[in-house]
């Protein structure tokens, strides 16, 4: 692995954690049967994968940014499983997994090694 790989290795890894939590709200708006709540996921799903394409470029505001929503969608799905209705429970872990995978990596990302990000 060259130098830029290593370099690049935080971020990359957040962006694929944020693409895995867009596919999970996806699949959680397909499994609610596309219910009230199943549709309140649609819209992160494409917010998501914009954070996921701008992260893979390294753009360090937009990871300041992603950074803070990621916590803030972790512990909102955390919470959202404990009344979820139509969206399986499993799909709310594993959202809050992916988003605080995410969170982590930026983190080390940004506050580590800062010229990882421009």
């Amino acid at each position: 692995m060259n130098g830029q790989g290593r370099r690049d290795s935080g971020v990359t890894a957040a962006a694929w954690s944020v693409t895995a939590s867009a596919t999970l709200h996806l699949v959680g708006a397909v499994t609610s049967g596309f219910t009230v709540e199943g549709l309140i996921l649609l819209p992160v799903v494409t917010l998501y994968i914009v954070f996921a394409y701008f992260l893979r470029r390294s753009v360090r505001w937009l990871a300041y940014f992603v950074f803070l929503c990621m916590w803030i969608g972790a512990i909102g799905s955390w919470i959202a499983s404990g009344s979820a209705v139509s969206v399986p429970v499993w799909i709310y872990y594993g959202i809050s997994v992916c988003d605080g995978l995410a969170a982590v990596s930026l983190l080390l990302a940004l506050w580590r090694d800062p010229a990882q990000v421009r």
